[in-house]
């Protein structure tokens, strides 16, 4: 008999037995449109060229719906059938690591899904909680959690045990929307270099999506990466600069500065992060911005590695919020800095694709008469917005508007001091800028 671990996480959903990693994969399958008894199949493949075809929002549904939707409900259950074809059986026991997202009325629709495949009932622990346990952090660590569709935080407290304290999440935006925002200016720099959009068609869309974590790795190691498609017996290359394509993530950067502030992580922090944003250009800058202290990378399905490894009391409803420190972690955590004692000064800001030099004077911001001049349609943008302040080597915003500046996801109500990766959000829809250092 075996003891599986399942991590309903939608960015990877994994499976574990006994400490082994077995499958993880995005939670982005078939939604039965087709009508070919594909419900629930993989359809990562299909996502950018028959997304008629595909749900990345299922879990997000049943954390909305309360477990009410018995289309959904019948999709989740056709994907644990899918995924469990080839390990599980209804003599082995589970344990599903749960996502800080869900609270208890879609928590109920978990131990139904099993009962539905004639499975035992598994017994549900806080994902951050078992992350945590197996990495043999001791004291205070935070898990941040970035799924398909969501962003979310959780403080642990761990020794004996590693117990989930609170968490702060913020749905609407994930995985998929930073996606779709890389391949739009992935896209607008092939047309201005190529004069060819690969948008404008279903295959070539499959192919940047397919190409994407390639691009990003090889940006990892230098600021320009090469993207070449192929169409029509012809091909078209295009340079990406990670600047680019670090501007284009600021709606989601955005939203994990919030909630790790929210969560009130600010210094000597341990932060366990996934491992899917271990290229995110730009992304650890914008770390520095809110907070101080050290982070690792977590390793792929290490919340169902650990919750194979568990034997928790409780089952259906009974969500495990603490669970035993593994005597063996699972890994042991690369921990770099997350900045230097001293931040950046920042010397420059990038907004609209248009790059402004902070000097030694103040620099405005507005639709009228600015420095750095504003859309003047814009919505929610003033006349004279903001003010950058040269305060001899530092800077400073201060906000003159009724609408608001929010800075690093916070609005504005004092005398601001700025950093390099900080980030600026103005007006709705939200214009982004960002604060650079450096050429």
């Amino acid at each position: 008999m075996a003891c599986l671990g399942l991590h309903v996480d939608d960015a990877s959903y994994a499976i574990a037995s006994d400490g082994v990693l077995l499958d993880c994969r995005p939670s982005l399958v078939d939604n039965g449109s087709a009508g070919n008894g594909s419900l629930g199949d993989d359809a990562q493949s299909l996502l950018r060229e028959a997304p008629e075809r595909v749900s990345s929002d299922h879990w997000q549904s049943l954390q909305l719906g309360n477990g009410d939707d018995d289309a959904n409900n019948m999709l989740l259950a056709s994907e644990l059938r899918r995924r469990l074809a080839s390990y599980g059986g209804s003599d082995d026991q589970y344990v599903v690591a749960v996502p800080a997202r869900f609270d208890i009325a879609p928590l109920g629709v978990i131990p139904g899904l099993f009962a539905a495949l004639e499975l035992p009932e598994p017994q549900l622990c806080d994902a951050a909680a078992l992350s945590a346990a197996a990495s043999g952090v001791q004291g205070a660590a935070i898990v941040l959690e970035v799924g398909l569709h969501h962003v979310a935080a959780s403080l642990v407290e761990t020794g004996a045990a590693a117990r989930r304290l609170r968490s702060v999440t913020v749905e609407g935006i994930g995985l998929i929307r930073m996606q779709e925002l890389w391949l739009e200016c992935i896209a607008a720099s092939m047309v201005r270099q190529t004069r060819f959009d690969p948008l404008h068609h279903g295959q070539l869309e499959q192919q940047l999506y397919d190409a994407l974590p390639r691009v990003l790795e090889r940006l990892a190691h230098g600021q320009l990466a090469q993207v070449q498609l192929s169409s029509q017996g012809r091909a078209f290359t295009a340079r990406i600069a990670a600047a680019d394509l670090q501007y284009a993530a600021a709606p989601l950067y955005e939203r994990v500065q919030q909630v790790l502030a929210e969560l009130g992580a600010v210094s000597d922090v341990s932060l366990l992060l996934p491992r899917h944003c271990e290229h995110w250009p730009g992304f650890p800058v914008a770390i520095a911005a809110v907070c101080a202290g050290r982070m690792a990378l977590l390793p792929q399905g290490v919340a169902a590695m650990a919750a194979s490894r568990q034997a928790v009391a409780g089952s259906g409803l009974a969500l495990a919020l603490a669970v035993p420190t593994l005597a063996e972690p699972v890994f042991a955590p690369a921990w770099t800095p997350i900045r230097s004692a001293t931040p950046a000064t920042p010397t420059a800001i990038a907004i609209n694709g248009q790059r402004f030099e902070l000097a030694a004077e103040h620099r405005t911001l507005g639709r009228e008469g600015c420095d750095i001049p504003l859309p003047a349609n814009a919505q929610g943008v003033s006349r004279h917005h903001c003010t950058i302040e040269a305060d001899g080597d530092r800077h400073y915003l201060v906000d003159h508007s009724r609408h608001g500046s929010f800075h690093n996801g916070q609005r504005v109500a004092k005398r601001t001091p700025l950093h390099a990766g900080d980030l600026l959000r103005i007006g709705s829809p939200p214009i982004y800028a960002q604060f650079l250092a450096g050429d």
